[in-house]
């Protein structure tokens, strides 16, 4: 199983004790120079309409607030999960990377129009909406008959990584609500009694991000209007398939923005 990055383990465990000191938050991640660049860009960044350039972590820091910092932090570290010296697992784990950074830019700019959703929650749900295929590919790794075999790749991937996700989220210590997401997050026709969660939002962005390509053919999706996860957020937020067709449209610089923060 892959372990959560210390600087990240570090700022949740540092807000979970309550600690609200941006100095003592900003020496803990001050220890991990590039994480500090990216969170220093990230609060000088349109993202968080800053008008004022600041220079250091602590004033990236409160500007960006604590639980924002908190899931900035943990998104820019989980790249460092997503790795492997295999060429051909490699090469998956940097597709696996990629689309998440996809569906987490999705996932940030529709939960800004669904009451109850926050965007960077809904960003770090994106990022690890696929996480349990990570230790999948890593044991693939240990045994070329399984790396160079993307058949039974993929069939291990779709059996395995959505119990693997809960698992490791859990010992990750992280909230029911982005569990349910890595567990049910290709669960086309999930539904749930409730408002809307991460889980519906993450649905809904992999569609979005599905529209004109090839589908697979293990994972055929529905369209927006007979996926029940798109009804729940059309239903909280008054959308419609044009809406947020629109809404991405117009929020276009901001998802590059996005990908591009976390994909360098």
């Amino acid at each position: 199983m892959p372990s959560l990055p210390d600087v990240a383990l570090k700022i949740r465990q540092l807000i979970a004790d309550g600690t609200n000191n941006a100095k003592t938050i900003a020496q803990a991640v001050n220890s991990d120079a590039a994480i500090a660049t990216k969170l220093i860009k990230a609060a000088n960044s349109p993202l968080f309409r800053g008008t004022k350039e600041f220079e250091s972590t602590s004033q990236a820091i409160v500007r960006l607030g604590m639980q924002t910092t908190q899931q900035l932090v943990t998104s820019f570290t989980l790249r460092e999960v997503f790795k492997a010296k295999n060429p051909t697992i490699k090469k998956r784990m940097d597709t696996l990377w990629v689309n998440g950074i996809e569906i987490a830019a999705i996932s940030s700019v529709l939960a800004k129009h669904i009451p109850g959703l926050n965007p960077e929650q809904g960003l770090l749900a994106g990022l690890l909406h696929e996480i349990g295929t990570v230790p999948v590919l890593m044991y693939a790794e240990q045994y070329e008959e399984i790396a160079n075999d993307p058949v039974q790749l993929e069939h291990a991937i779709l059996g395995l990584s959505a119990e693997i996700g809960g698992v490791i989220l859990k010992r990750w210590s992280f909230s029911d609500e982005i569990i349910t997401v890595t567990q049910y997050a290709r669960q086309w026709d999930r539904e749930h009694e409730g408002p809307p969660d991460y889980c519906d939002l993450v649905i809904v962005a992999q569609l979005h991000a599905a529209m004109g390509k090839q589908p697979s053919e293990d994972d055929k999706m529905p369209s927006l209007e007979e996926c029940p996860a798109f009804h729940k957020l059309s239903n909280h937020g008054k959308l419609t398939p044009e809406k947020s067709l629109t809404i991405l449209a117009e929020a276009k610089e901001q998802i590059e923005e996005t990908k591009l923060l976390l994909g360098t």
